[in-house]
């Protein structure tokens, strides 16, 4: 009865520690960093009529990258956005450059940019595409659109060190999943349950 006892007291602590232990996927997005060019047309209200809003231009974002080899996750940290282009809308061309420092993380959710007069939001979508939603503030009236936008470049560091690099897990931005090396800690209990002979 006792030997039957210990058989359950075991089975019912090793089947919590495998599923915990068990592989996780990982988290499934693509680094920002890089250069992204976008183009394209969209209809819009502007004072209370249909314009054309044309747009033709590219996004670089800096970042650093680090991994945490406990968590077995990678993180980014975005520390410069650039927007350099042109728009049209209603058949006037304007140019525009927009930079700005950062020292903001990265986990996938929309990205977003605000400067005087327009706002860039950037949804990626796939390893080399995203969509890029601009807002704009033409005299005194406000439009937004999305355009389709396709990476042209990797940030040198991504380059590097991870897509390909040493780092295990992070090519091309996202992985299958593995056992997190603080899962293995859920094992030790039971090499107290193990009787010398």
């Amino acid at each position: 009865m006792k030997k039957f006892k210990f058989q359950l007291f075991l089975s019912a602590l090793i089947v919590p520690l495998i599923l915990l232990a068990a592989p996780r996927p990982a988290a499934a997005y693509y680094p920002l960093g890089g250069v992204w060019e976008y183009k394209g047309s969209a209809s819009v209200m502007l004072g209370g009529k249909q314009v054309i809003f044309k747009e033709e231009g590219r996004i670089t974002a800096d970042a650093d990258y680090s991994y945490d080899w406990w968590r077995d996750v990678y993180e980014e940290w975005i520390y410069s956005f650039r927007a350099k282009g042109k728009f049209a809308i209603d058949g006037a061309t304007q140019e525009y450059n927009h930079y700005k420092r950062l020292n903001e993380r990265y986990r996938g959710s929309p990205f977003t940019a605000s400067f005087d007069g327009a706002r860039y939001v950037v949804k990626i979508t796939g390893r080399l595409k995203a969509g890029v939603e601009i807002t704009r503030t033409v005299s005194g009236k406000t439009f937004t659109a999305t355009f389709p936008a396709e990476r042209i470049r990797w940030d040198d560091d991504w380059d590097r060190y991870y897509d390909g690099g040493p780092f295990y897990g992070v090519s091309a931005g996202c992985n299958s999943g593995r056992v997190h090396a603080s899962s293995l800690l859920l094992v030790l209990p039971l090499l107290l349950l193990i009787k010398p002979r």
